[in-house]
């Protein structure tokens, strides 16, 4: 019987998210778990890695729908609990100018951070 073990990975340093508004009057930091399960981010790649045959463009809309939720599934998971009700309201925030370009990068390197993939220094403030 072939047999090989898996070490899990955990994050070497704290991860946190600081976001700002556009006129630079509102912020918020918000601090991450110290670990995720893969499963959540092999979800996130599946849906943002997608072929679509037929009609294209409603297949590209309901895989962005998909993404949508796939991506604030991570965010909701990655968040410490006590700080994700007021995370969830600065981005809902229209005043706080939050895209879903923003959402999506910092979905991105959440997974990032947590896969040990392509990890990006963050930059000081």
């Amino acid at each position: 019987m072939a047999t090989k073990r898996f070490k899990g990975y955990k994050i070497a340093q704290p991860v946190v998210i600081e976001l700002e508004s556009p006129d630079g009057e509102r912020s918020i930091t918000a601090h991450c778990v110290g670990a995720l399960p893969g499963s959540v981010f092999l979800e996130l790649a599946s849906v943002i890695n997608f072929t679509t045959e037929g009609d294209v463009e409603l297949a590209e809309a309901a895989a962005a729908v998909e993404a949508a939720g796939v991506m604030l599934k991570v965010l909701k998971m990655a968040v410490v609990k006590d700080e994700w009700d007021a995370f969830k309201a600065f981005i809902d925030e229209p005043e706080n100018g939050i895209s879903v370009e923003t959402l999506s990068e910092i979905a991105g390197y959440i997974a990032e951070q947590y896969t040990g993939a392509n990890p990006q220094p963050s930059p000081s403030s």
